[in-house]
C-alpha cells in the first residue's frame, strides 16, 4: 500500500509524535467527492453536477495539501524522549468517532519505532532485546490498550541512523509486530526506509509483508 493511496480513504488524519504527548495533529480533513463520476450513468442520473468544479475543490482542498504532506515529511526528526506507543493511543483517542466508527481504518507509521520513555526505554541494548511476550507485563505497555482491532498497519521503518543499527535487530522488528498484533491489528506492509533517503525514494524500495 503507497501513502499516495490514501487519498482514496473517506477520511484522513496524520499527526506528528514528538518527544511530549499530546501528539500534533497537522492534517485531519474529510476526503470531498473526487470530481469524476462512476460511468455513464451516474453522469446523467446527476447532469446537475458541476464535475470540472468539484474536482477542482478535491484537488486544491485534500489532494495537493495531502501530496504537500508526503513531500516535506521530516523523515529524519529525533527527540531525546519518544513515546511511540502512548502517542498512538492519545491520537486515537482524540479522533474519538472518527475513529471508532470508521469501517476501513488504516494506520499508516513513520518511525524508527525505538520506543524511549522513563517507563520502558529500546534506546539501549538490554530494553530492544525484550521480546514483546516480556515486555507486555510492563504496565506503560500492558495499559496502553491501543483500538486497533481490525486495522491495517503500514509501517514506514526508518533505519540506518548513527547508533541505531545495533538497536534495529530482528527481535525489534518482532516486538513491534507482535504488540500490533496483540491489540488486534494486522500488519499489511513493513518498508525499511533508508534515513538518509528522501521520501520519494524511500517508497520505492522494496516492501515485504
Amino acid at each position: 500500500m503507497s501513502v499516495v493511496k490514501l487519498i482514496d480513504l473517506r477520511r484522513l488524519s496524520v499527526a506528528s509524535i514528538r518527544g511530549e504527548l499530546p501528539a500534533t495533529f497537522i492534517f485531519s480533513r474529510c476526503r470531498p467527492e473526487g470530481g469524476t463520476p462512476f460511468g455513464i450513468l451516474e453522469s446523467l442520473r446527476r447532469s446537475n453536477v458541476d464535475w470540472l468544479e468539484l474536482k477542482k475543490q478535491y484537488e486544491v482542498t485534500f489532494e495537493r495539501p495531502v501530496q504537500a504532506l508526503i513531500a516535506h515529511m521530516p523523515l529524519d526528526t529525533t527527540t531525546d524522549r519518544s513515546p511511540i506507543i502512548a502517542s498512538i493511543g492519545d491520537v486515537i483517542r482524540r479522533l474519538g468517532p472518527h475513529w471508532t466508527a470508521a469501517g476501513n481504518r488504516r494506520l499508516v507509521i513513520f518511525s524508527d519505532l525505538l520506543e524511549n520513555t522513563n517507563e520502558f526505554s529500546q534506546y539501549n541494548a538490554k530494553g530492544a532485546a525484550k521480546t514483546f511476550a516480556e515486555a507486555r507485563a510492563i504496565p506503560y505497555i500492558r495499559d496502553a490498550r491501543l483500538d486497533l482491532a481490525n486495522v491495517g498497519v503500514t509501517v514506514f521503518y526508518l533505519t540506518g541512523r548513527p547508533g541505531s543499527e545495533r538497536l534495529q535487530t530482528n527481535t525489534h522488528e518482532r516486538f513491534w509486530r507482535d504488540l500490533i498484533a496483540w491489540y488486534g491489528g494486522r500488519i499489511v506492509t513493513w518498508v525499511p526506509v533508508p534515513s538518509e533517503d528522501q521520501y520519494a525514494n524511500a517508497t520505492g524500495g522494496k516492501a515485504h509483508e
